[in-house]
């Protein structure tokens, strides 16, 4: 090495401790803070220290940001340059002193460091000798004395707090009224949505009822979404204080009634529980800086985005009551900065030291800038009215830590008496302080950062500000005013050139609901609400809008202009001209016994009201017969046909005419032919309303969590589903599921455990049959930490003395799923066949529930509606191959000419779900394919979806069915 820790400038400063005396502050150089020189006059030789050196090379943030800035750069490659610039300096400057450091370290005077990237500083544990060698470092700029953050602890907390009132908007708090965040909600359809909001705090409760939907873990690795400073290797949030799980609440949290306790509800949230009055800062490392640098980069790829979060509110803090010294202690500002310009937006609360004047804490206290720090007082909205009184405890200005003294805070929010989530599951409390307040800020940057991502932390700051509600002169209690959750969000829009677009739907005097409005030429849609609605904001300048509904014709409506001063309000009227929407038409295709009934079901939905619903069917070559279908229920038509002879083929058509007299006929307006099938025998048809010898358990079950016939209730786990709330039964009640426990217990503690449960049909005979098809619709939930559970259905012919495997899943599918197979070639057909069920748990920390339900053996599985079998001479999509499918299908649409076609797919509800085809069409076939994604890229659930084909010439409508 270069030289000896033991060497040259040691022994200067040595002599320089021994020259000032053992109890007098040191003097040195300038690179000593006060309070390290301090700490270092009375450390014994043999005490360790903990220090933050901080190198003399720095990148130069502020100024990287306003280059960026000029070049309208947008938050990703902001956020690439900024972290991989503060990279690159640390490799380049760091590998000379972190030698040294090695060298004490090897001599034993240096227990252990730290390096950061997040600011260009390395923490050291070291004695008095090492730490004032080091510090004389040709690299080093100042070195701080290391030292824990403190929670800004609560004024009070009011505990037992009862549920707010559950309705639409009654279960809002009165804080979030007062910054109109419900009026961003219901206005301007803003929630947060695609946003994650994160806290330097005690930690989050993952399990709480308002908070444990919208955990980003839940889709995304959870070593990017919880960063576990106090708890070692743990990998789910937890909060052992509260205070975090409240703070958290008030940023995105929603009540177990459905209304917000948050002001961006929509967001997603991560934390780092680097802050405990309980827990003693570690001497190798600074769990504020640890923090800091994962929010700037939480996946560790400076290439993506969507894991850094858009704001981070920090209720923590040192003040002169914590030693000499602080109020302007500079340890943190660089890390703040660099995350910063890194994108994520940084609010502190301001501390509950007031109202003494200059009695802010520490970082909140900073004003090296007018926007650096971002400090939030307190005001009391609880029962008060506009002019919001202080709150005594809020901490006041003006500050001395900038160039002159500033004016703080920079603004006021809800902070007394705010309801939120607390510790427990489903626990809510009410609590004073200025951490009540910080989050009100954080969830409104949320907000704006929905509207407008690519904001810089600088521009999102000075919107706050600018928009904030004024208490007539700026000063150092109220800041610049009250936080504004409403006008905020229009600033923000209005910076990125966007303008605001209202608009009704309606046929005559009545909205028009699920009506889908796309704004053509962007990616902008929404669907009408109950009221007709819908709108948000939009880029300026002239738009069209074209509205579909599958009840209702579809228009284009004049273009229009958007402008960013003022809102556009528009009306659009549609008109009734299609016949009833025929969601489904369903024949049952087997009866026990000949002369037992063919039920037939259809539901139907017309704006104008169904009027007439038929079957109009044939046997073979008899002659047509028309059977009308009684309405049985709101949408649901049934009739009930004779099952003349089994292996008779049956023709059957719907047809339906509204109250205005516009008809239509399934399938596919009778030009694709009638559905036919073919009556075969139903062998075994439950649909567990009753039991019918089923047998719940088996030799060498697992006693807990075994099968019951029940009604089922819904559990979740971090909001996933776990158990079904119902049966997957049209008419019924019961299903037979796994693991049920007593309702309100823990999730965890009503699933499969330690082993397999099984489920096992009574016996049924296929003898004489040709072909025998199976159905049934299963459940299956594979969550927890470590996912480790099996279902399998098996079928056996010699009565369950052998068994062979028809599925086996292992990956979570929690929803009603259509399993179906054609069982000739699978099994020999005996009077001995079972059907057996299969979950099973495989590991610790798993959470495994199945269900069955609607189970049925019959001589044939239903034949899909008959394909053409000379696509040149019937226009449309002539076959779809295959249907059902599971993971992708292809519709094969044939035309008689060249022109513009258009290919759409829709939910029974109506919902658009995906666009096949848009524009200009061949003669002859086109190949179009559909992965069972909707255009959102998400995987549509399984069921029946339904395309429409329109052409200039053509119009076509279909089903496709989608199975998992």
């Amino acid at each position: 090495m270069a030289s000896s820790p033991l060497s040259g400038r040691f022994a200067t400063c040595i002599l320089t401790v021994v020259l000032l005396g053992a109890n007098s502050p040191l003097i040195h150089a300038g690179e000593l803070s006060p309070a390290l020189s301090l700490t270092l006059s009375f450390a014994r030789p043999d005490e360790r220290v903990s220090a933050v050196f901080s190198l003399r090379e720095q990148v130069d943030t502020e100024r990287l940001s306003s280059a960026l800035s000029r070049q309208s750069a947008t938050r990703a490659s902001r956020h690439l340059v900024v972290v991989e610039e503060l990279q690159r300096a640390t490799e380049r400057t760091q590998p000379a002193f972190l030698q040294e450091v090695e060298d004490w370290k090897a001599a034993g005077k240096v227990d252990g460091f730290t390096s950061y990237w997040i600011a260009n500083l390395v923490v050291v544990s070291g004695s008095r000798e090492a730490v004032l060698s080091l510090a004389e470092h040709p690299s080093i700029d100042r070195v701080e004395l290391n030292r824990p953050a403190q929670m800004i602890e609560p004024i009070e907390v009011f505990r037992d707090e009862p549920p707010l009132p559950p309705g639409t908007g009654s279960g809002v708090p009165d804080g979030i009224r007062a910054i109109r965040a419900d009026k961003v909600w219901k206005e301007l359809g803003v929630t947060g949505s695609g946003t994650i909001v994160a806290t330097i705090d005690t930690g989050v409760n993952a399990f709480h009822d308002a908070l444990r939907s919208n955990w980003r873990g839940l889709d995304a690795d959870p070593s990017a979404c919880w960063f576990s400073v106090l708890n070692g290797s743990s990998t789910t949030p937890s909060d052992g204080d509260g205070h975090g799980t409240h703070v958290t609440g008030t940023m995105c949290g929603l009540s177990e009634y459905g209304d917000s306790i948050g002001v961006a509800p929509g967001a997603e949230w991560i934390a780092a529980n680097a802050v405990s009055s309980r827990v003693q800062l570690t001497q190798f490392s600074n769990f504020i800086l640890d923090s800091f640098q994962w929010l700037a980069d939480p996946d560790g790829d400076p290439n993506t985005m969507d894991d850094v979060p858009d704001v981070v509110q920090n209720s923590w803090g040192v003040g002169p009551d914590d030693g000499p010294f602080t109020v302007c202690g500079p340890t943190w500002w660089a890390a703040i900065d660099n995350c910063e310009a890194a994108g994520v937006v940084v609010t502190f609360s301001a501390g509950n030291s007031g109202p003494t004047a200059q009695s802010l804490v520490s970082p909140a206290s900073r004003a090296s800038t007018p926007l650096k720090n971002f400090a939030v007082g307190a005001i009391d909205t609880h029962g008060e009215q506009w002019p919001y009184p202080i709150a005594g405890f809020s901490s006041r200005g003006p500050t001395i830590c900038g160039p002159e003294p500033a004016i703080k805070p920079e603004i006021v929010a809800p902070g007394f008496a705010v309801y939120s989530s607390w510790g427990q599951a489903n626990e809510y409390r009410r609590a004073n302080g200025t951490s009540m307040a910080g989050p009100h800020v954080a969830g409104v940057v949320a907000l704006m950062r929905e509207v407008n991502p690519d904001l810089s932390a600088d521009e999102v700051k000075q919107i706050l500000i600018d928009t904030a509600r004024p208490y007539g002169v700026e000063d150092n209690t109220f800041g610049h005013g009250l936080v504004d959750a409403y006008d905020a969000v229009l600033a923000a829009a209005a910076a990125n050139g966007s303008g605001r677009l209202v608009g009704t739907i309606r046929s005559g005097e009545a909205p028009v609901v699920g009506a889908v409005v796309e704004l053509l030429g962007t990616d902008r849609s929404w669907r009408t609400s109950s009221d007709g609605q819908f709108g948000g904001f939009v880029p300026t300048g002239e738009h069209v809008v074209r509205v579909t509904h599958p009840l209702f014709e579809t228009r284009s409506f004049p273009a229009f202009e958007v402008v960013p001063t003022a809102p556009v309000e528009l009306e659009f009227s549609v008109s009734d001209r299609t016949g009833p929407w025929v969601h489904w038409f369903h024949v049952n295709d087997a009866v026990s016994t000949v002369g037992d009934s063919i039920d037939v079901v259809a539901m139907l939905e017309d704006y104008s009201g169904v009027s007439t619903v038929e079957v109009i069917t044939r046997v073979g070559q008899e002659t047509w017969e028309t059977i009308p279908l009684r309405w049985d229920r709101p949408s649901r038509w049934s009739a009930r046909l004779p099952g003349k002879q089994f292996g008779a083929t049956y023709e059957l058509y719907l047809r339906a005419v509204d109250s205005i007299g516009q008809v239509t006929e399934e399938p596919n307006d009778g030009r694709s032919g009638p559905l036919e099938i073919t009556l075969r025998k139903s062998v075994l048809k439950n649909d567990v309303e009753t039991e019918e010898d089923w047998l719940l358990v088996a030799e060498g079950d697992t006693p807990i969590g075994k099968w019951k016939r029940i009604d089922p209730f819904a559990t979740e786990y971090f909001g996933r589903p776990v158990a079904p709330e119902d049966d997957h039964s049209a008419d019924g009640v019961h299903c037979f599921v796994t693991g049920k426990g007593k309702r309100d217990v823990e999730v965890d503690r009503a699933d499969v455990d330690d082993g397999c449960v099984t489920l096992r049909s009574p016996l049924f005979d296929l003898t004489g049959l040709e072909s025998a098809g199976l159905e049934y619709w299963r459940w299956f939930a594979n969550e927890g930490r470590v996912r480790a559970g099996s279902f399998e259905t098996s079928i056996s012919s010699d009565g369950g003395a052998t068994w062979a495997t028809l599925e086996s899943i292992f990956a979570s599918e929690a929803e009603w799923v259509l399993f179906e197979t054609e069982l000739a070639g699978r099994v020999e057909f005996t009077d001995g066949i079972q059907v057996r069920f299969v979950a099973c748990d495989l590991g610790d920390d798993s959470l495994i529930e199945a269900a069955v339900d609607d189970f049925w053996i019959r001589g044939s599985v239903p034949k899909v509606i008959a394909e053409q079998t000379d696509p040149s001479h019937q226009p449309g999509i002539v076959s779809i191959t295959p249907n059902p499918f599971s993971e992708r299908t292809q519709l094969v649409l044939n035309l008689p000419a060249e022109g513009s076609a258009e290919v759409l797919l829709f939910d029974p509800s109506g919902r658009r779900v995906r666009e096949l085809l848009s524009g200009a069409a061949v003669a002859g076939e086109t190949i179009l394919s559909w992965d069972g994604r909707d255009e959102l890229g998400q995987l549509v659930p399984s069921g029946v979806y339904f395309y429409r084909l329109r052409t200039g010439s053509v119009e076509d409508v279909g089903r496709v069915l989608r199975i998992r």
